[in-house]
């Protein structure tokens, strides 16, 4: 979701000091929303996907794995990310189709071990995805602690 605004003022310097403290709110609220919001989809996540619902818990590494962060990006944008740094995890969320290379590797087989060349296998995972969904489950709870922040700045008096 994007949400942009921009304000053009020309009048007294009061009046411009007057927005620009309205603006800075309206920044500050924004981004205690989109943290209160990246916590909540973290916490949902880990609760209602990744505990049994959509990937079965073997190590719970991947559950673990999920974090959330927000960052101000110079054009003012700020963003609530939440993922994981685990290989797996873009795996599960998109699904996967192709070729993967398999080492060299031994095997044992009927108490005898045998080794394995090198080689490719054909693989196809199908998508298991629990952010994106997580998420527009709860993008309706998330839009409206923003519209309440913008509001709440734009009411609010003084700096």
């Amino acid at each position: 979701m994007t949400i942009q605004f921009n304000v053009t003022v020309s009048g007294d310097a009061q009046s411009r000091v007057a927005i620009a403290q309205v603006q800075q709110r309206i920044t500050s609220r924004l981004r205690d929303a989109i943290q209160r919001a990246a916590l909540d989809l973290l916490a949902h996540v880990k609760a209602k996907k990744l505990t049994g619902q959509v990937l079965n818990v073997r190590t719970g590494r991947l559950r673990r794995s999920i974090t959330q962060r927000v960052e101000t990006e110079p054009s003012g944008v700020i963003a609530g990310l939440v993922g994981t740094n685990v290989s797996y995890g873009r795996t599960h969320e998109l699904g996967f189709k192709g070729r993967v290379p398999v080492r060299a590797h031994t095997r044992k087989l009927g108490g005898k071990s045998v080794p394995i060349r090198a080689h490719t296998r054909q693989m196809d995972i199908p998508k298991r995805p629990f952010l994106g969904p997580s998420l527009n489950e709860k993008m309706p709870v998330y839009r409206k602690w923003m519209q309440d922040a913008i509001k709440g700045a734009a009411r609010a008096p003084g700096p």
